[in-house]
């Protein structure tokens, strides 16, 4: 999709017109500035617990990481099985 947006665009450019221009004076001659209406909301936060989360499990033991996984599993058991249902069903659908 973005290739295809990009592709359109340089379709449009006429070389000719524009003589030697650098590519990159008419590529931002075509973008539209944001407006201060689409701000992102800050998520500093988010990241920041990230780091923390990742900084607590690598000082966790291997025995502990292991019964991290196992927790992990027994807790998406249940989406597991429903996925494999549903696989079993498309299989035997078609």
């Amino acid at each position: 999709m973005i290739w295809g947006g990009f592709k359109t665009f340089c379709y449009d450019l006429d070389w000719t017109k524009h003589g030697k221009i650098s590519v990159t004076a008419l590529v931002s001659s075509r973008m539209v500035p944001m407006s201060d209406s689409k701000k992102y909301p800050d998520i500093s936060d988010l990241i920041a617990r990230k780091a923390m989360g990742r900084i607590e499990i690598k000082q966790l033991t291997f025995g502990q990481k292991i019964e991290l996984m196992e927790a992990l599993r027994e807790r998406l058991a249940p989406f597991k099985a429903l996925r494999e249902a549903r696989r079993r069903q498309a299989r035997h659908a078609s």
